[in-house]
């Protein structure tokens, strides 16, 4: 199975990535005026953390 290459500690660091991203981007909502550059900054910002995170685990 894929995830059987993955240890612990890198499955723990994916969970925290994915944990701080969601809570950016519901907290994103304090700042009315720039809500929708936040999200979009977290959202490129988490894409490229995943594309890293999967070449580093697979590697």
């Amino acid at each position: 199975m894929l995830l059987d290459q993955v240890s612990a500690g890198q499955m723990r660091a994916g969970q925290i990535l994915a944990g701080a991203a969601m809570a950016g981007f519901i907290g994103a909502r304090m700042f009315r005026g720039h809500a929708r550059n936040i999200r979009l900054a977290i959202t490129t910002l988490y894409i490229v953390g995943v594309i890293g995170f999967t070449i580093y685990a697979l590697k």
